[in-house]
């Protein structure tokens, strides 16, 4: 299952080209990167969105110090003019108009700004803290003044309180709304808890230190609840003062690395305001602990004036704490989409790069695979010149050295120098393919030229084998008719005995008998001479056809040799020189077997020659002795007795010449089918030669549609 899906996907994967593919693939890959840099992005602009929230609060968070540190001042004069008794109309009026400037900044701020951290009118009136919101507050001081006159001291000391509760609680819902409390930068965060947390503190501690030492300014001793809580708002601004506040100012300029030196006027603004503060803060902390160690009131019209003077003292330290915050969190806000312009870029670059590269990787390598395509294809069609032309300059285009280097492992460029040998090779091999067939063409055409002359001798030998089959037949038929006569002679000759007494007329007789045994004697010994001729020139033939059984075994071993170099390419010649050496073989074998016969037959027609030569010597003897008979009949007649049993002798070897002239006429016959059998042969050994030169043709074709350079 799994293989026919892997075969299913890798034909779906032919449709698209490498680049495609490698497109496809980068693609892949680059995803969850892409969603990586993204959801990065997104954390950035979540960070946008926190440092955003952090300065909407800040500036909320200006005006709200501002009508803190007022708001105490105010209740100061207030409740200074009733300690004291000194007028401080004046201060209180000009308090009023600058509380009320505030609070309709604050107004207008929050109405601008106050949504993007859920302080604006119409979130907080949804709400539970709707009283907190500025327009309610700024209805709690209208009606605090408006009251003022008519309250008593308790009273009025209740509904400041009750203000001062309720804008405090507002400046803790604006730090958490705008999240000043988790800024996780050095300098930001130091700031933040110095601007946000302590200096508020150090208003309220102030204030409240004031109202305690002129709460009863009738009184000369501070009762024992006052005394303790004087000293304990006493050693809480000594610790801030002395403390937290300069180690938050040290550790906005020194600790953070991150941004140490883009803000000197942290250190240049923060740090000798910061001494002059401390200064300050500290004197009127030595009174209250002389109030402490004298157990008695100080004079409440310079009270008033120092304690007023530090809260505007230290409102402008706080101030100065604010701005440098603004300017820290403004640096946060553009160095975060500072960060996010970069990393989109390097995203955007990093991108592109990787579409380059793999443009890039896939140009070198669909070049080189274009390239041998295109080698693959001239070799296909058999243009070995052209191919080895792009090899070459593929090679020195990408400066490829024929053998590959140790540490190459570009399995594309392998495949160019596999087929960069496998050319060379193929040259060599088509070459000496070439060669073996101008060699095998050659040697057919030696065996063609072989084939005929052994045609020709074959058919002379089967026309002089037809003539000696029929002389054969002629001599078998003389030898009967020569018997005959022998037999014949032989009984006159006993007819002779009888007829001795007869003389003339029987010499006659055997006188014209002894001519025609003297002629028939003449005609055997020229049929038999001619026959010994015939099996000569047999024996001549016989010889040229060993010849040439053994030049067309060498021929074939010849031809062997050359398919054996040409391989896998000569298995066709190498089957035809099999047979060719076959039919050699069996051609030299029925020669040897002719030869052996006709050796066979010149044997017994030498000893028939020799035998008629005799008995023609004896006829002539005779005849020549006939020529007398008339003279010797008597003798001749006394003769007889001694001539019958040569005439037996003569009729008994005639029959022996008989047996021999059949026996030659077999031996002939059998070279006849001999001689057909040899001329099948040789036409069945022309039409493999015929078959060897087709291939031969076919094999220089193919060669033909090979290019060779050179």
């Amino acid at each position: 299952m799994l293989r026919k899906l892997t075969l299913r996907f890798n034909i779906l994967l032919r449709r698209y080209t490498v680049l495609t593919k490698l497109t496809m693939i980068g693609v892949l890959l680059g995803l969850p990167l892409t969603i990586i840099l993204v959801l990065n992005l997104f954390n950035l602009f979540d960070s946008i969105d926190f440092v955003d929230k952090e300065k909407t609060g800040i500036k909320i968070f200006i005006p709200l110090t501002s009508l803190q540190v007022h708001l105490m001042e105010h209740k100061a004069y207030s409740f200074a003019t009733i300690s004291s008794g000194v007028d401080y109309q004046t201060k209180i009026a000009a308090l009023n108009s600058q509380i009320k400037d505030e609070l309709d900044q604050l107004i207008k701020i929050n109405n601008t700004e106050g949504k993007n951290i859920g302080v604006d009118n119409e979130t907080m009136n949804l709400g539970e803290d709707y009283y907190l919101s500025p327009p309610s507050l700024m209805a709690q001081w209208e009606k605090l003044l408006s009251e003022s006159k008519r309250l008593s001291p308790g009273d009025l000391l209740t509904a400041y309180n009750k203000l001062e509760d309720n804008l405090g609680k507002f400046m803790r819902l604006v730090t958490v709304n705008a999240r000043l409390t988790l800024d996780p930068s050095g300098d930001a965060y130091h700031l933040i808890y110095l601007s946000i947390h302590l200096m508020p503190r150090m208003h309220d501690l102030i204030g409240r230190a004031f109202i305690v030492a002129i709460e009863d300014a009738q009184d000369s001793l501070f009762n024992n609840e006052r005394l303790a809580e004087i000293i304990y708002l006493t050693r809480t601004m000594r610790n801030l003062i002395t403390d937290e506040i300069p180690s938050a100012v040290r550790s906005a300029i020194d600790l953070d690395p991150e941004y140490n030196g883009r803000l000197p006027s942290i250190d240049g603004v923060l740090s000798p305001m910061l001494e002059h503060y401390r200064s300050d803060v500290i004197s009127i902390l030595e009174i209250y602990e002389n109030i402490i160690r004298n157990n008695s009131t100080y004079g409440t019209e310079e009270l008033t004036g120092l304690t007023t003077e530090k809260l505007d003292e230290s409102l402008d330290f706080n101030r100065a704490a604010l701005n440098e915050l603004e300017k820290v969190v403004h640096i946060n806000y553009n160095y975060t989409y500072y960060r996010i312009f970069f990393r989109f870029i390097i995203s955007v670059g990093a991108f592109l790069l990787a579409m380059v590269m793999i443009y890039f990787t896939a140009k070198g390598m669909i070049t080189p695979v274009n390239g041998v395509a295109e080698i693959a294809r001239d070799l296909s069609e058999g243009d070995i010149q052209s191919a080895k032309e792009k090899v070459f300059a593929l090679a020195e285009r990408f400066l490829v050295s024929p053998i590959g280097a140790k540490k190459e492992k570009d399995e594309i460029w392998k495949l160019f120098r596999a087929i960069h040998g496998t050319i060379d090779n193929l040259e060599i091999i088509l070459r000496q393919v070439g060669r073996a067939g101008i060699a095998v063409t050659s040697s057919v055409t030696q065996i063609s030229a072989s084939v005929q002359a052994l045609n020709a001798a074959i058919n002379q030998q089967a026309a002089s084998t037809a003539e000696v089959k029929a002389t054969g037949k002629e001599i078998y038929s003389s030898s009967i008719q020569l018997s005959e006569t022998v037999e014949d002679v032989a009984e006159k000759s006993g007819r002779t005995l009888q007829l001795a007494d007869k003389g003339a007329s029987g010499l006659t007789e055997i006188n014209l008998s002894m001519a025609s045994l003297e002629q028939g004697s003449k005609e055997i010994a020229e049929k038999l001479s001619e026959l010994y001729k015939k099996t000569s020139n047999i024996t001549n033939v016989i010889t040229t056809i060993t010849k040439i059984a053994t030049q067309t075994n060498l021929l074939s071993l010849n031809a062997s040799i050359e398919a054996e170099k040409a391989g896998e390419y000569g298995a066709g010649f190498s089957v035809v020189s099999a047979e060719i050496k076959r039919l050699a073989e069996e051609t030299a074998m029925a020669a040897l077997e002719i030869e052996e016969t006709i050796r066979e037959m010149q044997q017994a027609v030498k000893a028939d020659v020799i035998g008629v030569e005799v008995y023609a010597g004896t006829t002539r003897s005779s005849v020549s002795r006939i020529s007398g008979i008339a003279d010797n009949i008597n003798e001749i007649i006394e003769y007889t007795k001694g001539v019958l049993p040569s005439f037996e002798e003569v009729s008994t070897k005639m029959k022996i010449q008989t047996d021999g002239a059949a026996q030659i006429s077999d031996a002939m016959s059998e070279l006849n089918d001999v001689a057909l059998h040899t001329r099948e042969s040789i036409s069945e050994f022309s039409e493999i030669t015929e078959n060897l030169e087709g291939a031969v043709g076919s094999l220089r074709e193919i060669l033909a549609k090979f290019r060779f350079g050179g």
